[in-house]
């Protein structure tokens, strides 16, 4: 179990390298010329801040996660308290919920709407 839990802190710390390393190439966008190359760069420029904002809210997810390892948290349903399961944990590293309460929590979300 605790090799498990290391290659998963490795696949969060990587992730989070990965994240980083994408978000500081910053890509020059041409909005001069005509009106398509004005659209075509206000286009690009608001897909980017989508993706950059999706970005920060997985580091930051990630960052709780790397602390939950630090303090021993890591691991443990934020819901039920039970262990999550490392085939969970594998597939999505930064999650804070075991399977069963993330699914009763969409659950609940589905008959709010």
């Amino acid at each position: 179990m605790k090799k498990e839990l290391q290659d998963i802190y490795d696949k969060l710390a990587g992730l989070k390298k990965e994240i980083l390393k994408r978000n500081s190439i910053c890509e020059d966008v041409d909005v001069d010329g005509d009106e398509i190359d004005l659209i075509q760069g206000m286009s690009i420029i608001e897909t980017n801040k989508k993706i950059l904002q999706n970005d920060i809210d997985l580091l930051k997810k990630i960052d709780v996660a790397l602390l939950k390892f630090q303090d021993g948290r890591y691991g443990i349903c934020e819901m039920c308290e039970e262990e999550i399961s490392v085939k969970r944990l594998n597939i999505v590293p930064y999650t804070d919920l075991c399977i069963l309460c993330k699914e009763a929590m969409e659950k609940e979300s589905k008959n709010h709407r």
